[in-house]
C-alpha cells in the first residue's frame, strides 16, 4: 500500500498517548468490535489513560508510557505496581491491564488486539512506536478520506482532558446517493424469483433499465445497488465512474464498515452472505472511457506539435478467462485505473479503448529522460495488474512520434509489437523497435531435411 502522506503528516505533534488512543477510535471504527472508550477513567488507581469495552462486555484498563528503547527487563511489576525505570504507576490486579509502551526492543509472544504483545505478571505488554501506529492506520482503512476525518475526530476528543465516546458517536460513513435525479414512480413487481450467478439486463438508452432497478430494490430491500450514473447534475459525476471509487463504495455497503480489503476477499464475503448487487449504468462506464482530448490540450500541450508515445494494452487469454464481453469490460475498467493512476503522477495521458478490447494508453512526453520514465511506468502496469487482479497483460509499445497526426502509425506499430507475444510470451512490454533485437536472442533451430 502507498504511503498516505496527508495522514501521516496529521498526526506530526501528537503525544505518544494520543497517538494510542487515535488507534483505538480508528479500530472501534474499522473492526466495530469495540464500543465504548473512555480517557481519564477514574475509580483504577494510576492506570486509567484510557478505558476501553469490547462487544462482549470484557473492559480493558490501558495505560501508555512514551520510553523509546524499553526492554522487557526494564519493566517491574510487583502485586500493585508497575514500574519502568524509575517511572511507577498503581493497577488493580482484578482489572484486565493492558501497558502499551513506546519501544520495539521488546520480544512478544502473543497477540492483543491484533497486535503484538507479551504478557509479564498477569499484565499484557504491547511495543508500539509511533510510526507503528501511522502503519496501522494505513493497513485499517480502504480510503485515506475516512482515515484522516478519524483522525481529526480523535484531536477533537484529545482537547478535552476526559471524555468518553461510543461506537454510536463515530461520524457517520459518507457514501454516494443512488437515488436517481430523475423522479421514479414503481408501477409494476420486480421477479419474485432470481438465480444465482450473475444477471444481465440489456436494453437501449431511455427504456427503463435504471427504473427497474428502484423496482428491484423494492422488491429486495437487501440488495446493494450501485449506480454509474443518476443523472447530468451529479455533482460526483466522474469520481463515481471510476473503479476504486466503486471498489470502496461496494465494500461500506457489504462490511458495513471502512475496512481496507482486497478484491479477493470483497468477492468471497459477498458470496458467503449470498448478497444481491445491483449494478445499474455499465454503459457509462464505456462512455467515460472515450477519446478526449481536452485534458491534453488543458496542459498547454499542442496536439500537432508535441511528442506521443502510445502503450496498447492486451489482458492475456482474455478469451479463456472471461467470456461474457461485459465481465471483459469491467476488468478492462479495473485495468484502466490501475494504468492511470501509475502514470498520473508523471505524464499527461489519455485512455481509451479500440474495437478489439486493448486498452489504448496516449502520453505526452515532456522530454527526453520522459521515453525512459514512460518505459519504467509500463512494466509497473505490467506488474501491478498481476499483483492486484491475479491475471496478466502484454503491453505493445510504440516508438515515440511527433504531433497527432502520426497516431494511427503508432498505433497500429503498437498493435504490430503486441503480435510478437506469440514468440516472445506473455506479461510483458514489447517494444517495437526492440523486436528485432530480441528475435535475434531467441534459441530458433531449423531443420533441413535433404
Amino acid at each position: 500500500m502507498a504511503e498516505r502522506k496527508l495522514a501521516r503528516s496529521s498526526l506530526k505533534g501528537y503525544t505518544f498517548q494520543n497517538y494510542v488512543f487515535t488507534l483505538f477510535l480508528a479500530k472501534m471504527d474499522v473492526e466495530r468490535k469495540i464500543v465504548q472508550i473512555e480517557s481519564e477513567s477514574l475509580g483504577t488507581k494510576q492506570f486509567d489513560d484510557l478505558y476501553i469495552k469490547i462487544q462482549d462486555d470484557m473492559v480493558y484498563r490501558i495505560q501508555a508510557k512514551n520510553y523509546p528503547g524499553t526492554k522487557i527487563e526494564d519493566i517491574t511489576i510487583t502485586e500493585h505496581t508497575v514500574t519502568i525505570k524509575t517511572n511507577s504507576n498503581q493497577y488493580d490486579s482484578s482489572d484486565n491491564n493492558v501497558l502499551i509502551v513506546n519501544t520495539d526492543q521488546i520480544t512478544t509472544n502473543t497477540e492483543f488486539m491484533g497486535m503484538p504483545a507479551i504478557e509479564k505478571e498477569g499484565i499484557i505488554i504491547v511495543p508500539l512506536t509511533e510510526e507503528q501506529v501511522t502503519d496501522y492506520l494505513d493497513e485499517l482503512y480502504s480510503t485515506e478520506e475516512r482515515e484522516l476525518q478519524i483522525i481529526q475526530k480523535a484531536y477533537e476528543y484529545t482537547c478535552s482532558e476526559k471524555f468518553e465516546v461510543n461506537v454510536s458517536e463515530l461520524p457517520d460513513l459518507i457514501k454516494l446517493s443512488t437515488d436517481l435525479q430523475q423522479q421514479t414512480i414503481i408501477i409494476r413487481e420486480a421477479p419474485k424469483n432470481i438465480e444465482n450467478g450473475i444477471t444481465f439486463i440489456v436494453g437501449k438508452p431511455g427504456v427503463g433499465k435504471s427504473h427497474f432497478v428502484n423496482e428491484l430494490k423494492d422488491a429486495y430491500p437487501d440488495a446493494i445497488v450501485y449506480r454509474f450514473w443518476i443523472g447530468s447534475q451529479d455533482e460526483q459525476l466522474t469520481r463515481r465512474l471510476q473503479f476504486d471509487k466503486f471498489l470502496t463504495e461496494v465494500g461500506l455497503l457489504v462490511y458495513k464498515s471502512p475496512r481496507a480489503f482486497t478484491i479477493e476477499e470483497l468477492v468471497t464475503e459477498i458470496a458467503d452472505k449470498k448478497q444481491m448487487i445491483i449494478i445499474d449504468g455499465l454503459d457509462h462506464v464505456e462512455n467515460y472511457n472515450s477519446l478526449d482530448l481536452y485534458p491534453l490540450t488543458q496542459t498547454g500541450i499542442h496536439p500537432d506539435t508535441g511528442t506521443f508515445q502510445i502503450a496498447t494494452i492486451l489482458i492475456d487469454r482474455l478469451e479463456e478467462l472471461f467470456a461474457p464481453q461485459l465481465e471483459k469490460e469491467l476488468w478492462k475498467f479495473a485495468i484502466s485505473n490501475i494504468a492511470q493512476e501509475i502514470l498520473e503522477t508523471s505524464f499527461t495521458s489519455i485512455l481509451f479503448q479500440d474495437f478489439d478490447n486493448h486498452i489504448v494508453v496516449l502520453t505526452a512526453l515532456d522530454n527526453a529522460d520522459s521515453v525512459k520514465v514512460f518505459a519504467t511506468s509500463c512494466h509497473h502496469i505490467c506488474h501491478a495488474v498481476q499483483k492486484t487482479l491475479n491475471f496478466t497483460v502484454t503491453l505493445g509499445i510504440s516508438d515515440p512520434f511527433q504531433g497527432l497526426s502520426m497516431m494511427s502509425d503508432a498505433y497500429h506499430e503498437s498493435i504490430q509489437a503486441l503480435k510478437w507475444r506469440f514468440l516472445l510470451g506473455n506479461a510483458r512490454c514489447i517494444y517495437q523497435d526492440e523486436v528485432p533485437t530480441l528475435l535475434d536472442d531467441l534459441p530458433l533451430h531449423h531443420t533441413v531435411s535433404a
